[in-house]
């Protein structure tokens, strides 16, 4: 007999994203990574050999041309 218990919910958090811009044809990929700088959470987003801080926070980080979305378990 299978009895069901109660568990805590699995949790994820997102820590980067591939994004694509261009058509089906051609375009760029660039990635976004979660990223701990002097004790604070920043997004960078690595773009060939470019790497910027996207001022994105937590609330915001998926963006319209996010491809492939990376998550840790939390």
């Amino acid at each position: 007999m299978h009895t069901d218990k109660q568990k805590d919910p699995i949790r994820y958090d997102l820590i980067g994203t591939i994004n694509h811009v261009g058509s089906i044809n051609a375009g760029h990929y660039y990635a976004v990574k979660k990223d701990i700088i002097e004790g604070e959470e920043r997004w960078l987003m690595c773009n060939d050999d470019v790497i910027r801080d996207t001022g994105i926070n937590e609330h915001g980080n998926v963006s319209e041309y996010a491809y492939i979305l990376i998550y840790r378990r939390g």
